[in-house]
């Protein structure tokens, strides 16, 4: 998958389960043999930052946590 088709792939079904986003992503590595590391290269910008922002919310991260998908 190249990264593009990736956030396609990952909003679309944000949007038909109403799953979160990181057990979406988890859902895609296992489905397509993607290690969770790699999936990481894959995700965009703007993913990185609507998980961080759900992530707030669903998992209960404090405010003023700083969050970082690094892709080392």
């Amino acid at each position: 998958f190249p990264s593009h088709d990736t956030y396609l792939y990952i909003e679309q079904l944000v949007k038909k389960t109403g799953e979160p986003y990181l057990d979406t992503i988890r859902e895609f590595c296992d489905e397509n043999g993607v290690d969770y590391e790699d999936v990481v290269k894959l995700i965009s910008p703007v993913l990185k930052q609507k998980i961080h922002d759900q992530a707030k919310l669903v998992y209960a991260l404090p405010k003023n946590t700083t969050y970082t998908l690094d892709d080392e």
